[in-house]
């Protein structure tokens, strides 16, 4: 959840509309980290589906795969 402005709503749910598959080495999970980055600040009205940023998923510090984050 991200906060949002000038809406009737505090929070927006965020995330991705496709799996996003990737490959590993074995025991390495609990190495995975997700962040995100935010194009610009949420503002209402927002449709559903619309790209607001980017979704990184890091192993170890580096970035092996990004999805939109909507």
């Amino acid at each position: 959840e991200q906060r949002i402005w000038m809406g009737n709503i505090v929070n927006v749910s965020l995330g991705i509309l496709e799996d996003t598959p990737i490959s590993i080495p074995p025991g390495q999970h609990k190495n995975l980290k997700a962040t995100f980055e935010l194009d610009n600040t949420l503002e209402a009205p927002l449709a559903k589906g619309t790209k607001v940023g980017t979704l990184f998923i890091q192993l170890e510090g580096e970035d092996i795969a990004q999805s939109p984050l909507v």
